[in-house]
């Protein structure tokens, strides 16, 4: 009984790790496309100045 809980438990996180993974990934290509958009505005702010 104890082994399939360890088992559960270990598939359990396992899953959880995978979800925060893909979560991670999207949140560093969001970060990636506000860092690109930033820059392009600062670029377009300082040409206008």
């Amino acid at each position: 009984m104890l082994l399939t809980n360890n088992v559960g438990l270990a598939e359990s996180i396992a899953e959880i790790k995978s979800v925060n993974d893909k979560t991670i990934a999207h949140c560093r290509d969001e970060f990636e496309q506000f860092e690109e958009a930033l820059a392009t505005s600062l670029s377009f702010t300082t040409a206008s100045i």
